[in-house]
């Protein structure tokens, strides 16, 4: 009897339907249902019938901000969070929702039009010219067949079902070129100053992350020398790595194929001793 009644659809719900015990909510019981203190904690226990329906919450509070979330992506975000991965992708995906809310756009109306521009020509009529003077400066020169070879070997790397991905954010790619050219995408060196031209020292990144690399990591040299030794001490790869790595006051990953992140590691490891040998 008792394994009848819990493997038995036989609860009905507000939508009209029958579910098991373990299927259901308090809050999805059908209201005619008496669920008073006094005679139905008890029950409610034995059936195992859930008390608090904390997807639900969840999705209410994210649709109260305007963002349609869907029940099946919190459960995976709940059962992700309990992992050091999962509580990564977590805060990367509250981010996107964050930044994809709708925000009201600025005004700055401007009361007197003549005003102002009576103002403008007079500022623009007094302004001082622009000073240019000619200096000498080491910039970074690309090998063009370096860079070339290294843009389709992460367009090989990082495509999969005609969609390539960036290896920090993990969405396509912005946008395609013209002319049947692909999509684009920023190929980086994964640190500044190395000694040796090589196509496998770069990666496929979106524009966005491309500039948080530049500005959080690599304008950092102790960050960059850090995280080139732990490249550098990591066991060889059977398999996809993912590094973390922080860019501002964001924790996030870089997703490496495991036949790129094998090539970047030894190249690394290459220009680790080359130093080396320098500094001696």
């Amino acid at each position: 009897m008792y394994n009848d009644l819990m493997e038995t659809p036989w609860l009905p719900t507000t939508n009209g339907e029958f579910k098991r015990p373990s299927e259901v909510y308090i809050s999805d019981l059908d209201p005619t249902l008496e669920a008073t203190e006094s005679n139905s904690n008890r029950l409610i226990e034995e059936l195992g019938i859930r008390k608090t329906d904390v997807v639900h919450e969840i999705q209410a509070l994210f649709n109260n901000n305007g963002s349609n979330v869907s029940t099946e992506m919190i459960v995976f975000l709940i059962q992700a969070g309990t992992t050091e991965d999962g509580q990564i992708r977590m805060q990367q995906w509250m981010r996107e929702i964050k930044q994809s809310e709708a925000v009201d756009l600025p005004t700055a109306h401007v009361p007197n039009p003549e005003r102002r521009e009576r103002k403008l020509q007079q500022a623009y009529q007094d302004a001082s010219d622009i000073e240019r003077i000619e200096s000498v400066r080491s910039v970074r020169v690309h090998n063009s067949d370096i860079k070339r070879l290294a843009r389709a070997e992460l367009r090989k790397y990082y495509t999969t079902k005609d969609t390539m991905i960036c290896q920090i954010c993990r969405k396509r790619m912005p946008f395609n070129l013209p002319n049947d050219q692909g999509p684009y995408f920023e190929a980086v060196e994964i640190l500044p100053k190395l000694k040796k031209e090589s196509s496998a020292v770069y990666l496929a990144l979106c524009p966005v992350c491309s500039a948080k690399y530049q500005i959080f990591m690599k304008d950092d040299a102790e960050k960059c020398r850090q995280f080139q030794n732990r490249i550098c001490t990591r066991p060889t790869p059977s398999q996809n790595v993912k590094m973390n790595v922080t860019l501002g006051d964001e924790q996030t990953e870089i997703f490496f194929t495991e036949k790129h992140f094998f090539d970047i590691q030894k190249i690394l490891k290459e220009e680790r001793d080359a130093s080396a040998s320098d500094a001696q």
